[in-house]
C-alpha cells in the first residue's frame, strides 16, 4: 500500500489540491511527510491504555462517519481535527507537526495545516478499510496498514 492509496481514501491528490486549493506536489509532498508521523501517533494510541483512539475511530467507522465526512471537504476537516485532537492531543501539537514537516518537506506550514485534518481522516478511512478486510481490530489494521503502506 503506498501513500497514493492513502490519498485516495479521498479522491486522490488532484482532489485534495482542489478542494484545499493547494498545489498536486503540496499535497503530495505533505503526505509523504504527514502520513508517516500520524501513523507513528495512532500505533502510540493504540498501544496505550486507554484506547479511547481505537473506541472512537470503532465508533465513527460503525456510524459511517468516516464514509459521510469523505463526501465533503468541510465534513473532512471538522472530523479529521476531531481525530487529530485524539490522536495529537492539542491544536498547538497539530500546528507543531504542521511547523516540523514544514521545515522537513519545505512546504508552506499554513498549507500543511489545512491538509493535516484531510489526511488524518484519509488515514483513519485506511485503517478501517485495512480492518475490515480480514483484521480482528483496529490495532491488526494498523499492523497491517503500516506494513503495506512501507513496502
Amino acid at each position: 500500500m503506498s501513500i497514493s492509496e492513502v490519498l485516495s481514501q479521498l479522491g486522490g491528490s488532484g482532489e485534495i489540491a482542489k478542494s484545499l486549493n493547494l498545489s498536486t506536489q503540496d499535497v503530495e509532498g505533505g503526505a509523504n511527510v504527514l502520513v508517516p508521523v500520524l501513523l507513528d501517533k495512532i500505533k502510540a494510541q493504540m498501544s496505550g491504555s486507554n484506547g479511547m483512539l481505537g473506541s472512537l475511530l470503532g465508533k465513527a467507522s460503525e456510524l459511517g462517519l468516516v464514509n459521510k465526512a469523505m463526501a465533503s471537504l468541510t465534513d473532512s476537516q471538522s472530523t479529521g481535527n476531531k481525530i487529530l485532537e485524539n490522536v495529537l492531543g492539542s491544536p498547538a501539537a497539530s500546528r507543531e507537526v504542521a511547523e516540523n514537516a514544514a521545515q522537513q518537506s519545505g512546504i508552506n506550514a499554513d498549507s500543511l495545516k489545512k491538509l493535516l485534518p484531510v489526511l488524518a481522516l484519509a488515514v483513519t478511512s485506511f485503517l478501517n478499510k485495512n480492518n475490515n478486510q480480514g483484521g480482528s481490530s483496529l490495532a491488526s489494521g494498523l499492523a497491517a496498514g503500516v506494513g503495506k503502506l512501507f513496502k
